[in-house]
């Protein structure tokens, strides 16, 4: 799978990401290198805009939390924009997670939340099913 990460500044501290195709284990470094450098500079607020991204990974909800932890520290905006149904779900899920590991490897964790996201695209998004 492939990620395409666009960053533009649209004026000083405001910068906007647009994220296409899907931020999982295959991508999701190249992702948070960009962002590191990103939070290197005085950053105020960050929107991203993710109507393009069609898949989230566990790894790319951590570098998206790790990301939102760090600006909030800052007390600096975090904005995600047109997140695809899919996304909500994962993003929904994660918050209601407790902090600490429940599933026994990153390969486990993606297949749970490739299910969930299978399902809201399928438009059945009973998260009380078993997998």
């Amino acid at each position: 799978m492939s990620l395409y990460i666009e960053i533009t500044e649209s004026s000083p501290g405001y910068h906007e990401v647009v994220l296409r195709g899907s931020l999982d284990t295959e991508t999701y470094e190249d992702f948070e290198d960009r962002i590191t450098k990103l939070l290197e500079l005085k950053v105020k607020a960050v929107r991203i805009d993710m109507s393009c991204l069609h898949y989230l990974s566990s790894m790319g909800l951590r570098v998206l939390l790790t990301t939102f932890r760090q600006l909030r520290e800052r007390k600096a905006l975090f904005l995600a924009a047109e997140v695809q149904p899919q996304i909500t779900k994962v993003l929904e899920i994660a918050a209601a997670l407790p902090e600490e590991s429940i599933f026994a490897s990153v390969e486990e964790a993606d297949k749970y939340l490739d299910s969930i996201q299978r399902k809201v695209l399928e438009g059945d998004d009973d998260e009380d099913d078993d997998e």
